[in-house]
């Protein structure tokens, strides 16, 4: 137990996660665990054309993302914003968001959310569900 008494998922730092059919992968760099729940840093890689997780909001949890490789658009309330290598977004608590590879080459970015709360688990639980 860590961080207030919570318990959580055990997801190892390095451990991937990827749907089979669309071929969005996840690669946890800090978990929940490794950073006594301050945060869970994550990869994410997207084949173009492809799409991550639906629209979602954390109420308690702030997103900040980095594009490392290619083109990737989110759309975070009602705004849409192309991003490149390297610029960054910071999603706010509360705040409705999706993203999707927007060019013709693999995406990758990383993330980080703060606090780490639950998100590990939502993450398994999007990607066992797609595999219905």
């Amino acid at each position: 137990m860590l961080s207030g008494g919570r318990d959580f998922p055990r997801i190892d730092v390095g451990q991937s996660i990827e749907h089979p059919h669309t071929r969005h992968r996840i690669v946890f760099r800090r978990t929940a665990a490794s950073t006594g729940g301050e945060a869970v840093v994550i990869e994410a890689h997207l084949g173009p054309g492809s799409r991550g997780l639906g629209p979602q909001a954390h109420p308690q949890q702030e997103v900040r993302i980095q594009v490392v490789h290619g083109t990737l658009a989110f759309r975070v309330g009602r705004r849409q914003i192309s991003l490149g290598v390297g610029e960054r977004l910071t999603v706010p608590a509360g705040v409705t968001h999706t993203y999707w590879n927007a060019g013709s080459e693999p995406a990758h970015f990383v993330a980080e959310i703060r606090p780490a709360l639950d998100f590990e688990a939502l993450l398994e639980r999007h990607f066992r569900q797609e595999d219905r």
